[in-house]
């Protein structure tokens, strides 16, 4: 299993930013590779909300499944993603400071395969890479930057 942290500052109020992030139709416009999101059951931003993710990179398609555990409207939010190779537990934290809105999303992530399992510690550079990249466009449309 790897852990890891990323923490993105965005000028805008708290109730905005949880809005956006909590809307899945804008969740394409930052997410990279999204091709489709689908509400499998429930309702969003609540606890039991599933949904079905599917990117395509490279001509390659991944399918994620995730399931809403935990919600704390405009503090946090827990989810569960799975795929055939692995599973992600997220956590997001809100807060706002200083006129801005502070984000921090931990993961927890562990291979279910062998082979996702030896890879591990050497993809969780690339996964934080990409979770750091994937809020900078979020934090860019949000203030009107991308």
């Amino acid at each position: 299993m790897i852990t890891y942290e990323t923490k993105t500052s965005i000028e805008k109020p708290l109730k905005e930013v949880y809005e956006a992030i909590s809307d899945p139709s804008r969740v394409k416009h930052w997410l990279q590779g999204l091709e489709k999101l689908e509400p499998i059951s429930g309702t969003p931003m609540q606890v039991g909300f599933k949904s079905k993710y599917t990117f395509v990179e490279n001509g390659r398609t991944a399918i994620f499944h995730e399931e809403m555990t935990a919600v704390s409207p405009y503090e946090s939010f827990t989810y569960i993603l799975e795929s055939d190779s692995l599973t992600m537990e997220g956590h997001t934290q809100m807060g706002h400071k200083n006129g801005k809105t502070e984000l921090t999303v931990s993961n927890k992530v562990k291979g279910k395969t062998l082979g996702m399992k030896i890879m591990m510690p050497f993809l969780k550079g690339m996964m934080r890479k990409r979770q750091i990249q994937d809020f900078a466009r979020f934090k860019a449309m949000l203030e009107g930057n991308g």
